[in-house]
């Protein structure tokens, strides 16, 4: 099995120390666009979780609604009915 090496030349090298020097020298400059980040990071999570439940919800619904016809209120009769909700 043949074996993939990575070669860094003197410029990447020396790009790489640029780069860090660069991070070291305004680092209290970049902490709050990471501070930024994982807040969205955050705020992204709570979106998906939202849409997932109400994903769940809505397909819930649209079953029952095959198994039990649509919703009708004051309608009592058929084999099966529909009772209640849940939020």
């Amino acid at each position: 099995m043949k074996k993939t090496y990575h070669m860094v030349d003197r410029e990447a090298a020396a790009a790489a120390a640029t780069v860090e020097q660069f991070a070291k020298a305004i680092g209290q400059v970049l902490l709050p666009l990471v501070e930024l980040v994982t807040q969205a990071r955050l705020a992204i999570e709570e979106v998906i979780d939202h849409i997932g439940r109400q994903t769940i919800e809505t397909i819930l619904s649209l079953s029952a609604e095959q198994v039990a016809g649509p919703r009708m209120p004051g309608k009592g009769s058929g084999d099966i009915r529909w009772h209640g909700s849940q939020n």
